[in-house]
């Protein structure tokens, strides 16, 4: 167990246990993901998300994000004044991989200049209904779940038996085409199915994250929304902002978060 200092707190960091996987990738999956980004807006939003799947694994992540990796990957040579100008638009800076075999999860996102991992076990209460129907020509069956305080539906195939489908959800014998809340505030629908030609890899290593708990980093989240600037100034860097400045800016973005319409509410909404 060590210690990190962050915003001013300090946090016990969790043993996970050292997570390393490199395999062939055999399938990328493409959903249009719609959703309502704004509590105070009816307004949909539209982006396409991609899910990567080997034997043993799928990795689930934003097009923007994914685009955003090989961007980076190609900083040096593409310069810095290129490199800003094709930087992708996204909501979703997270991945998601799923082991198939157990009910195991790994989550990673930035907050501020930092990666953070957390692992989860998550065990869907799957609930199968009759009604069937059919999407891109595989025949679907009807499950429905509860999850962070919302209720969903979801179309699965058993035709393509993988275990897994977008964002954390999983659990069903086949691979889940189209789920979607009963507000269809995340509206999740496949688009097409590819495979990947050889040299393609999901390659993983949990020791280039911080890895931490579940709790612990929904409150070092809250404490950036809180105070964006904190952190990056007890490391030594400097903004550009007077006192006056930067508590308009803090206000803005509290409200901002506030308002932001995330897919996993509240555990205590559940």
């Amino acid at each position: 167990m060590r210690l990190f200092l962050l915003t001013g707190y300090i946090f016990c960091f969790i043993s996970l246990g050292h997570s390393q996987i490199n395999e062939p990738l055999d399938y990328k999956i493409t959903y249009n993901l719609e959703f309502k980004a704004l509590k105070n807006s009816e307004e949909r939003q539209n982006e396409n998300m991609f899910l990567f799947v080997s034997k043993n694994y799928s990795k689930f992540m934003s097009q923007g994000k994914f685009n955003l990796d090989s961007l980076m990957n190609a900083k040096k040579k593409l310069g810095f004044n290129r490199f800003m100008s094709s930087l992708p638009q996204t909501k979703f800076l997270f991945f998601v991989i799923n082991e198939l075999s157990t009910d195991k999860i790994w989550f990673q996102e930035k907050i501020a200049t930092d990666k953070f991992l957390y692992e989860e076990v998550i065990k869907f209460n799957w609930t199968n209904h009759q009604a069937t129907k059919s999407i891109l020509g595989y025949n679907c069956r009807k499950a429905i779940t509860h999850y962070q305080g919302r209720n969903y539906t979801a179309w699965y195939t058993s035709e393509i038996p993988i275990n897994s489908g977008p964002y954390k959800f999983s659990g069903l014998p086949g691979l889940i085409l189209e789920i979607y809340d009963d507000k269809k505030e995340y509206h999740f629908l496949i688009k097409g199915i590819e495979s990947l030609p050889k040299g393609n890899t999901l390659t993983f290593n949990s020791k280039n994250f911080i890895n931490v708990s579940k709790n612990t980093y929904k409150e070092t989240l809250q404490k950036y929304i809180e105070n964006p600037f904190k952190s990056f100034e007890q490391k030594g860097g400097s903004v550009g902002f007077n006192k006056r400045q930067k508590k308009a800016f803090i206000k803005e973005y509290r409200e901002l978060s506030k308002n932001k319409n995330v897919i996993e509410l509240k555990e205590n909404d559940e």
